[in-house]
């Protein structure tokens, strides 16, 4: 990054961070409203040049310059599971949610997955390929010691997945 200029965090208006961001901060509700409204705003603040980096799982709505790399995450989005213990709320978001990413797909440079699974839903679902950068890679019994240290560490955050 050149300078704060630059970098553009649209953020779930709810996410507390423990430390500020360098760079412009717009927050969004958790609203259907909101969520809107920024889409309809972010497509007239991208470039050409720019490279927006997305973890929600879902690319922009309405944008389509930019360079857009994509961090799926949301498993029901790129998989055929049962929605039945879902509430029809819920079931019918998600539902949308698949339409939008489906429609989108062509518009992403690159899609990034945690795990292999994932990178094989991405492949047969979207009918394109994922990166697979998962935030630690497999450890071996020769890099035993390197987990030993590790786990002296206080950690705020872990994601649980399981390779099928």
């Amino acid at each position: 990054l050149r300078e704060a200029n630059d970098v553009l965090f649209i953020l779930d208006s709810r996410l507390e961070l423990p430390f500020n961001l360098v760079g412009n901060v717009h927050r969004v509700d958790p609203t259907l409203t909101s969520r809107f409204r920024m889409e309809l705003m972010l497509r007239h603040l991208v470039s050409p040049s720019m490279l927006l980096l997305c973890m929600g799982s879902l690319p922009p709505l309405f944008v389509r310059e930019g360079v857009q790399h994509v961090f799926v995450q949301n498993r029901y989005l790129v998989d055929d599971v049962p929605l039945n213990n879902l509430t029809i709320r819920v079931r019918f978001r998600i539902f949308l949610e698949r339409l939008w990413l489906r429609s989108r797909a062509t518009q992403v440079r690159r899609f990034i997955v945690q795990t292999p699974t994932m990178q094989l839903l991405v492949k047969r679902t979207l009918g394109v390929s994922a990166s697979v950068l998962p935030f630690i890679g497999n450890v071996g019994p020769a890099q035993g010691s390197l987990v030993h240290k590790a786990s002296k560490l206080k950690y705020d955050f872990l994601y649980v997945s399981k390779n099928l």
